[in-house]
């Protein structure tokens, strides 16, 4: 009998700074002379193939496999800390539940394949944790992760990488 689920989603650890995004290949264009002829660097291709490729996710249909991936995908791309991906892999996949005495029972592997195929809202399940964060007034303590948070709604709603990595890179909460 399931009685409930521990999410790492719903408990925001308090960690310490976070790892920094890997540092991007700046992208080059070159003109031709008549101007009519735009070469692109093989760089500037894969940053615009990238760009158009994450305009069609949809991350209100996504299932914890697939997002795997694609957090990975924006941590390399330097949109996301590493942190942040951890983040969004741990959504939607309860880390265990509760036994018949209250006891916590580790989630077997095919308990855990049948929740990472589970389609999950992540722009709703984001939204979730910070009005928690918000109701409990949580979001000013930076040890909660309420701007990384933020800066990760950002990102996969289309919002601007440059303020979401700004947010993400503060200074870490001191330990005391």
């Amino acid at each position: 009998m399931q009685i409930g689920t521990l999410n790492a989603a719903t408990y925001v650890g308090r960690t310490a700074a976070a790892a920094a995004p890997p540092t991007a290949r700046a992208a080059g264009a070159t003109a031709s002379a008549d101007s009519s002829v735009v070469t692109l660097s093989e760089a500037a291709r894969t940053a615009l193939a990238s760009a158009s490729e994450a305009s069609g996710r949809d991350y209100e249909h996504m299932t914890p496999s697939e997002m795997k991936g694609v957090s990975e995908e924006l941590w390399r791309s330097g949109k996301i800390d590493i942190t942040q991906a951890r983040m969004l892999q741990t959504i939607g996949m309860p880390l265990g539940r509760m036994g018949a005495n209250g006891e916590f029972v580790p989630l077997s592997s095919e308990e855990q394949a049948q929740f990472a195929s589970r389609s999950v809202n992540y722009i709703q399940s984001i939204q979730g944790t910070m009005k928690f964060l918000e109701s409990k007034h949580l979001d000013a303590d930076p040890q909660y992760g309420y701007e990384s948070w933020r800066s990760l709604l950002a990102v996969l709603q289309g919002g601007s990488a440059n303020a979401a990595r700004a947010a993400s890179t503060a200074a870490p909460p001191s330990q005391t």
